[in-house]
């Protein structure tokens, strides 16, 4: 499949074809056991590799539940969109964090011999004013000239957890005394 959708954007003109690999679709949707063997192939086949992460399992969670709550993926006008309060089973979450921290396990050991340029989405992303300086980096990863970038799209979370959900004193008691408090913050 990968060859054959590069075979055609070659013929369309195209000097590079990029896709999204996620462990977890391989692992749980398509069944693959040898996942690290498929990266290991790519690789030695001349595929570059970004290593695209989150390190707040819980707002990556949260993002995964207001999205199926809201079946709203991305805004452009901001009067097209309010924020909406949802609430939050704590339980689920706490499963999302685990199952997040299970997959970053399992990304990290299969990405470990092979070269990668790590974007942590706090750090590289969630700021726009990183996005030219992260995009800068990629493209010299990748041996590309740099092309000025630029979003349309505007942040549908608000920084503040308590803007977002209806129970968060519950939530908030639930994880305050966990490894995972800091992510509350």
């Amino acid at each position: 499949y990968i060859n054959s959708c590069s075979k055609r954007a070659a013929l369309s003109k195209r000097s590079v074809y990029g896709f999204k690999v996620k462990i977890a679709q391989l692992r749980f949707e398509h069944k693959y056991k040898n996942y690290d063997e498929i990266l290991s192939k790519l690789n030695k086949e001349g595929w570059k590799f970004i290593h695209l992460k989150r390190e707040n399992f819980l707002r990556h969670k949260l993002s995964n539940i207001f999205t199926t709550e809201t079946n709203i993926f991305q805004v452009k006008n901001p009067g097209d969109y309010k924020l909406k309060k949802i609430k939050v089973d704590c339980e689920l979450l706490l499963k999302g964090i685990l199952y997040s921290e299970e997959v970053e396990k399992t990304e990290e050991e299969n990405l470990k011999d092979i070269p990668h340029i790590k974007i942590l989405y706090e750090k590289d992303l969630l700021d726009n004013s990183k996005h030219q300086e992260t995009a800068d980096r990629i493209f010299k990863y990748l041996g590309l000239s740099q092309q000025t970038v630029k979003t349309s799209l505007i942040r549908l979370s608000s920084e503040n957890l308590e803007d977002m959900i209806l129970n968060y004193d519950e939530v908030y008691n639930f994880f305050k005394d966990t490894k995972y408090s800091h992510y509350l913050n």
